[in-house]
């Protein structure tokens, strides 16, 4: 069970990365779960913004979403 969860594990994160759009997955207690590097380009993230945590990539991120109360 263990092996098939991480297989499964493995092919979602290569379809994401795969993907033309930009993913982010924020979690209900404002962690960044999971991002992949189109969001990073997309929106013009720098390196050092993913490193300095959560909190840093969403005060970059929220003035550009159209309604950062709802996201």
């Amino acid at each position: 069970a263990e092996l098939a969860l991480a297989r499964a594990a493995e092919v979602t994160r290569a379809t994401l990365e795969a993907t033309t759009d930009g993913v982010l997955v924020v979690g209900a207690d404002s962690e960044v779960l999971y991002y992949n590097h189109r969001l990073l380009r997309m929106w013009n993230i720098p390196p050092t913004l993913v490193w300095a945590g959560s909190e840093a990539m969403l005060r970059h991120v929220l003035p550009q979403v159209a309604d950062p109360e709802r996201f």
